[in-house]
């Protein structure tokens, strides 16, 4: 007598009525997400948010039916945002939040759109379009990596097994992502815009799923997210700072060059978040013209040099 197991799966990549083909490994020593704060953004809820609080974060969590407005500096609250499974479609009107709170220095992680189309919420540079939900393997074991995974901070040294299935199809990708694993289409890219990092996924990350993959590898997604400080701006004005002295948080504007209280690291970039220089004394020259932003631990001032 033959027996047969009929496995069921959604084009989430959910297993239903059947144990998982890889199983959901967690690493009960890791903590290094310890002090994180992580807003998880929902439509239907997996238990992505639960794996990240066994890694030590704080997780607060929000439905899409429920999260209304949201400006950037309350975004900056987290250390990053996590869109999970589907759920970035209904979060379109916060488009400009979130490209505000990621060059501000945030965090932003889409996962899953689930979804055909260009995906929304993501900013310039990193356009993102679905051609198809449904997937063939559903397995990391059918993965492939790119050069760039072998240097990038999320990946290198990473064992591949490590990640989760993918399960959409991306036709499209825009030219600043960072793609560093791949199956029919990218699925791990990253990226910095402004201050701060984004990251996409199309996996599948609870423990119903297929392959949910390691902890290790959300707690290497988690790191790089959070590595910077998320604040706005402190705005000076448009200032000629040949003529003007204004001050702010203890730094002063004097003629070319900005002063400090002490010697502290400074980086001085550009208004697209490129790093024109950088050092360490109680003062930077400005060399360029045009709007600069000088940040060190007393803040980021922006001036304008005529």
């Amino acid at each position: 007598m033959l027996t047969y197991v009929v496995l069921a799966f959604s084009s989430t990549g959910e297993v239903e009525g059947a144990v998982n083909r890889k199983p959901f490994i967690v690493d009960e020593g890791l903590n290094s997400l310890s002090g994180i704060k992580v807003l998880y953004i929902y439509n239907s809820r997996y238990d992505t948010p639960d794996r990240l609080r066994s890694l030590g974060a704080t997780v607060y969590e929000a439905n899409v039916s429920s999260i209304g407005v949201i400006s950037a500096d309350s975004l900056c609250s987290y250390d990053f945002v996590v869109v999970d499974i589907g759920a970035v479609w209904y979060i379109t009107s916060l488009s400009t939040a979130i490209h505000d709170y990621i060059a501000m220095g945030g965090g932003y992680w889409v996962n899953q759109p689930n979804g055909t189309g260009s995906v929304p919420t993501l900013p310039p540079g990193y356009g993102v379009h679905i051609s198809s939900v449904w997937y063939g393997c559903g397995n990391s074991s059918c993965q492939s990596t790119t050069p760039a995974y072998n240097t990038h901070p999320i990946t290198a040294g990473m064992p591949l097994d490590w990640t989760s299935g993918d399960y959409d199809t991306q036709d499209y990708y825009g030219s600043s992502w960072t793609v560093l694993i791949t199956d029919v289409g990218p699925t791990l890219m990253a990226g910095e815009y402004g201050d701060g990092r984004l990251v996409y996924t199309d996996h599948c990350l609870s423990s119903t799923c297929i392959d949910p993959g390691d902890n290790r590898y959300l707690d290497r997604i988690g790191r790089y997210l959070a590595a910077g400080p998320c604040g706005p701006f402190a705005e000076v004005g448009d200032l000629d700072v040949s003529e003007a002295t204004p001050e702010s948080g203890g730094v002063r504007v004097l003629g070319d060059r900005v002063l400090f209280p002490e010697a502290v690291g400074y980086e001085v970039f550009s208004s697209d978040g490129r790093v024109i220089a950088k050092g360490r004394g109680r003062e930077v020259k400005i060399e360029v013209r045009g709007v600069v932003f000088v940040r060190s631990p007393y803040g980021t001032v922006r001036v304008v040099r005529r």
